[in-house]
């Protein structure tokens, strides 16, 4: 996958959060996952698989220096890591994302943290498919199919029809139903940051013109970039679940005894 020289490529980190829901006295997105890995190699995973050199930004806060510390000795010598903090009036992952606008590139892909992806494409890799996907338009999200009412209303639900996407909620209270996803992530160009970003924040406030701006921005029937699996580790639930997945996949046993909520 060639690209232009001159175009710029940023990977968002936000672990700036707490990570209160699991009780512990590390960063989440250190738990490990087995006895080389921690649930944040898995984004570098997807960093290091691809052919674009891009910038790494990883967002932290005052708490987090045992993941910058383990980032900088795992990964300094092998992407371009650059350390931020969020600001202190930019709150949740979105205000994670706005803290390290002046480090956007001309393109940028959003990783969670605390997120194991799957993605099985043998072709491209997955920051190489969203990069691919953005040069045809300026924002794309990534998804995973979903037909689990319970996994849909906890989610940044989608409708996907045709191939598009054509209506987004975030944690859909009614009409689940109609929802056939459920986005992971999202890539967006430069210039259209803050208008995707508005939409975003709209979306999860429930405010009563969001549909509007919804149907207004590049969201609306933007291609998503779909792949085969993830699990956010925010629970002991989700990530007992997933490790017996793992060990399912091992014994060879069919994982589908096992469903991850």
């Amino acid at each position: 996958m060639k690209k232009d020289k001159t175009e710029s490529v940023s990977i968002i980190l936000p672990c700036a959060g707490r990570g209160t829901r699991l009780n512990i006295p590390y960063p989440k997105e250190l738990i490990k996952v087995n006895e080389d890995m921690s649930v944040i190699d898995y984004s570098f995973q997807h960093i290091l698989a691809s052919q674009v050199k891009s910038r790494v930004v990883v967002i932290v806060g005052p708490h987090k220096f045992d993941t910058v510390r383990y980032l900088y000795e795992k990964y300094n010598d092998k992407v371009d890591l650059v350390f931020i903090f969020q600001k202190n009036n930019d709150k949740d992952i979105t205000g994670a994302i706005k803290s390290a606008e002046h480090l956007f590139g001309d393109k940028n892909i959003l990783l969670m943290p605390n997120t194991i992806i799957e993605y099985k494409d043998k072709k491209v890799s997955l920051i190489d498919k969203m990069l691919e996907t953005l040069d045809h338009q300026p924002f794309v999200f990534m998804c995973k199919d979903e037909s689990s009412v319970s996994r849909l209303k906890l989610s940044g639900a989608l409708n996907i029809e045709d191939g598009k996407v054509v209506d987004y909620e975030d944690k859909p209270l009614k009409h689940i139903e109609k929802y056939n996803a459920f986005w992971v992530s999202y890539g967006f160009k430069k210039e259209v940051f803050s208008e995707i970003i508005s939409v975003i924040e709209q979306g999860a406030l429930k405010k009563t013109n969001f549909k509007k701006a919804f149907r207004k921005s590049p969201l609306y029937k933007s291609l998503p970039v779909k792949i085969n699996e993830c699990v956010d580790i925010g629970t002991w639930t989700n990530l007992n679940a997933y490790l017996l997945r793992r060990y399912l996949v091992k014994s060879g046993i069919d994982p589908q005894l096992l469903k991850i909520h």
